[in-house]
């Protein structure tokens, strides 16, 4: 295995190389045109982030690292073949990077929409089918529809530590060594199957995130098809027109915690506490948005690049 590439260095300690200025891929990406995504607090817009295209450096004000973003294409790109081949996973994000402030309590992993969804009675039904398949296969899911006023947004998401596929804890030196030691992004990232298995019971033996350690992690799914940008090979259900749910909304991948509610943890038998946007703390937020939501953007005169 190759070793790790240095991190880029920390603002003001050096110039990395901006996401903004990363290369477009080639055509050993494949058709990718339809997909746009980008870092949301990245320190220099656009911030875009090209699936396919290698492991991309990103920075946010709390995060900073690597990231691969893998799509399955028809047919299957050159890049990332391997990934797809004999295997049913329509995505695959890959994440190496260090927090730069100490998470606090919980921290979650999802998606979100960034205002609240118009539903209609049909959707609604489909939304509830859709719920029930996917608590069956994370039974830490947290849902929610979001708030009418956009206080909270509508999300899906799961406790980070037991949501991913793999991860892998490196410690960081004090002169920030140590990330030769990480796993490389691209192939599988080697966590022992006892590990992982403990980790998804809540029994991680690193404990939880923490500053100072490089963290290495994969997350797939084989029900979201980004290109075609619909809900899919859902037990029981048709392939589902995201459209219908979202309207020309992007969604966000996420990853945050929420300082004031680990620090006042509701009482006993209380409902969990919303996951309003006035207590979430972003690590980062990744944009996904879809050709056909910018096309109709454009027709009502929207900015392009900023949709």
């Amino acid at each position: 295995m190759a070793p790790a590439r240095k991190l880029p260095a920390r603002a003001g300690e050096g110039v990395a190389l901006p996401p903004s200025e990363f290369p477009p891929p080639g055509p050993e990406a494949g058709n990718i045109a339809s997909l746009r995504i980008r870092n949301l607090d990245a320190p220099r817009p656009p911030g875009r982030l090209y699936p396919n295209a290698g492991p991309i450096p990103f920075e946010t004000p709390l995060f900073r690292g690597r990231v691969l973003v893998l799509v399955r294409t028809r047919p299957l790109a050159a890049f990332g073949r391997a990934r797809f081949e004999g295997r049913q996973r329509m995505f695959e994000v890959q994440l190496q990077g260090e927090f730069l402030q100490q998470p606090s309590g919980t921290v979650y992993f999802g998606c979100q929409v960034p205002r609240p969804m118009a539903l209609s009675l049909v959707s609604r039904s489909l939304c509830a089918m859709i719920l029930k398949v996917l608590q069956r296969l994370a039974r830490e899911m947290r849902v929610s529809f979001g708030a009418a006023d956009g206080s909270e947004l509508p999300h899906i998401c799961y406790p980070l530590a037991s949501t991913m596929d793999r991860i892998v804890a490196t410690p960081l030196r004090a002169d920030g060594g140590g990330a030769a030691l990480a796993p490389e992004l691209g192939g599988d990232i080697d966590e022992p199957a006892d590990d992982v298995a403990a980790r998804r019971r809540g029994k991680w033996a690193h404990g939880g995130f923490r500053q100072g350690w490089l963290y290495t992690m994969s997350f797939h799914s084989a029900y979201v098809d980004l290109l075609g940008w619909e809900a899919c090979n859902l037990p029981g259900l048709p392939n589902l027109d995201l459209h219908q749910f979202w309207g020309t909304m992007p969604f966000h991948f996420v990853c945050y915690d929420l300082p004031d509610v680990h620090a006042r943890p509701p009482a006993a038998g209380a409902p969990a506490p919303a996951h309003a946007e006035a207590s979430v703390r972003y690590f980062l937020r990744f944009e996904c948005q879809h050709e056909s939501n910018l096309r109709v953007e454009r027709a009502d005169g929207g900015d392009d690049e900023a949709a």
